[in-house]
């Protein structure tokens, strides 16, 4: 069911299915596959300062300025903003971090990233 193989208890229990219109940086001008995989993914060898389980999931955000405001930070200047309508069929989402439109998103197999549109340059 997951894109990739997670940690045992990974979603966590208390994780719920999305549903409605989520934002998140890509690095390109162009959709590929790299945008939507998570930083273990991309990194299988990096120390994150998180818990494993976020360290297996995406960014998501459910306001379009709190995404904004973090292509800000060095490390995202340049990124675009893509719009993705999740539903049910597209994994599972739990509220993490301190900004509270920030959700860890778990991908399934099932989502498809060319339904993402981009909303910022």
């Amino acid at each position: 069911m997951w894109f990739e193989q997670l940690p045992e208890q990974c979603p966590p229990s208390d994780a719920t299915l999305p549903s409605g219109d989520y934002f998140r940086l890509i690095s390109g001008d162009l959709l590929v596959c790299d945008d939507f995989q998570s930083h273990r993914m991309l990194a299988p060898l990096k120390v994150f300062n998180v818990a494993e389980c976020v360290a297996h999931s995406l960014s998501v955000f459910t306001d379009l300025s709190a995404c904004e405001s973090i292509t800000k930070l060095p490390i995202h200047r340049g990124k675009k903003i893509v719009k993705i309508n999740l539903d049910s069929t597209d994994g599972a989402i739990k509220k993490t971090g301190k900004d509270k439109s920030h959700f860890s998103w778990w991908r399934s197999h099932e989502f498809d990233f060319a339904k993402a549109i981009v909303v910022s340059v």
